[in-house]
């Protein structure tokens, strides 16, 4: 359980995971590459109303031509595809990088998601170590002064020398919780 968590929750993890989703879409725009490309653009402008048109009259006619009329509103339009037909490979070679790039990626994500999933594991037993230690210090604490009330009762009895309890109660001075 504590495994399936960190694995959730790891920002290493999800950053590996960013990795190779970033390696994956670096591969679809290496394919894309190869595929014809569509450009277009298209504006439109409105000329004022004051501009005067150029207007021509024939010497002895009283016909009026216009020479340059003028158009108020101005559109334009441009459509382009674009197929490479010939790179020399290159084309190929770059996709087929991406992909190992791709490929790449997506085994670092799986090996570091592993090396979380073992460094929780790890850490886990390490807690569980140091739990057990601790509870092997209190029962040797306990054992040690059960045996050092033993020897303060032998000495008071006096079948026990006063050097025993100095070296008892040294032994349960070197115990540390």
């Amino acid at each position: 359980e504590s495994v399936q968590r960190g694995l959730e929750h790891s920002f290493r993890l999800r950053a590996a995971r960013a990795d190779a989703e970033e390696a994956r879409a670096a591969h679809r725009q290496a394919k894309a590459g190869r595929l014809p490309s569509i450009s277009g653009q298209a504006s439109y402008m409105r000329l004022s109303d004051n501009i005067p048109e150029v207007d021509f009259t024939i010497p002895g006619t009283d016909s009026t031509y216009t020479i340059l009329p003028v158009e108020l509103d101005q559109f334009h339009t441009e459509l382009s595809i674009e197929q490479p037909l010939f790179r020399g490979g290159q084309l190929n070679k770059q996709v087929e990088a991406a992909g190992h790039q791709a490929d790449a990626a997506g085994l670092m994500e799986k090996q570091e998601q592993a090396d979380v999933a073992f460094e929780i594991r790890q850490a886990y037993w390490n807690l569980y170590r140091t739990q057990v230690a601790q509870e092997t210090a209190e029962s040797a604490l306990t054992q040690i002064d059960e045996h050092l009330q033993n020897v303060r009762a032998r000495v008071e009895e006096g079948t026990a020398l006063r050097t025993d309890l100095l070296s008892a109660e040294s032994r349960r001075s070197e115990i540390f919780i």
